[in-house]
């Protein structure tokens, strides 16, 4: 009976995670014209820091010890986390909004194939159909033909973003596997107090090499607004929730959720005053549809067949 209704949670819980992330593509698209990746990167950790912290004494003040492996294994997740922050905020920096989230559409595909390379489980056949669909959408999203010969217009943000998701379906598994005893949102709170130190230092050598943009006295009450929804309501809540639709979902089906993060992100795009090409609209839906053929396809194997 407890099954049901956890999954039911669970389940509106992803959806909730979409909104937030899809919400954050052109969120950070916006910020980064005035902020440099790096300080992005940094502060929504900073901000939510203490607040993760407090919440955590409050509602898990005697949570299981950690052990001298499992504090190893936490750096090994702080860098994972801090690989998809940097990554994720130059990517998305440094592309089209749509383009970006319709990338993070494909987020299924590339962690079954980082579970595959993890823990061996082969892409399922649902996968693997999906591809026929997904690749030719993914092209078609991000090749302007408009443009004649210099049709391929990528601003070099995409490669990262595909880097960065495949750092966060490592940390995903991984974090499962390394904290068993740990709550969910005791693995969030843990990973936050383990990425900060790695991305101060990250953002340390930014400034040292001069790689920053923007001084820290420019803040006005937007960015502030806009800081504290990517700490408190992407890093706290929505990690949170992801990390319970993992544990109770497995990876796979709960990758499934982020095919309504393009959805999200174009239509706040367009609030914002970016309006997709046909392109970018076609590319989604067979993005989209291959996505739906994967979970179909994978549900018809699940039963039997008469």
């Amino acid at each position: 009976m407890s099954e049901r209704p956890s999954l039911l949670t669970a389940s509106l819980g992803m959806l909730l995670v979409a909104l937030l992330w899809g919400a954050q593509v052109p969120v950070v698209n916006q910020l980064a014209e005035r902020w440099d990746p790096f300080f992005l990167a940094l502060v929504r950790y900073l901000v939510a820091l203490p607040v993760i912290w407090v919440l955590l004494r409050v509602f898990e003040p005697g949570g299981p010890a950690l052990s001298r492996g499992s504090v190893v294994r936490l750096f090994g997740l702080g860098l994972g986390t801090s690989g998809f922050a940097v990554f994720y905020m130059f990517g998305v920096a440094w592309s089209n909004p749509v383009t970006a989230a319709l990338i993070v559409a494909g987020s299924p595909i590339v962690n079954g194939l980082v579970a595959w390379g993890i823990g061996g489980a082969r892409p399922s056949s649902g996968v693997l159909a999906g591809l026929f669909l997904v690749v030719p959408g993914g092209v078609l999203a991000t090749v302007d033909w408009r443009e004649g010969g210099a049709a391929l217009n990528l601003s070099g943000g995409e490669p990262m973003i595909l880097f960065a998701i495949i750092c966060w379906a490592w940390y995903s598994l991984m974090a499962q596997r390394w904290l068993p005893n740990c709550s969910q949102f005791r693995i969030t709170a843990l990973s936050v107090i383990a990425t900060l130190p790695i991305l101060i230092f990250v953002y340390g050598l930014a400034v040292l090499f001069g790689a920053t943009y923007r001084p820290l006295d420019g803040i006005n009450s937007v960015d502030l607004v806009l800081f504290f929804y990517l700490a408190i309501g992407v890093l706290v809540i929505a990690v949170t929730l992801w990390h319970r639709g993992v544990a109770i979902m497995g990876l796979g089906v709960a990758s499934m959720y982020l095919n309504l993060v393009p959805i999200v992100a174009i239509l706040i795009a367009m609030v914002l005053g970016v309006m997709p090409r046909a392109g970018q609209i076609i590319g989604g839906v067979l993005v989209l549809a291959g996505l739906i053929v994967a979970q179909l396809v994978d549900r018809r194997g699940s039963f039997p067949q008469r």
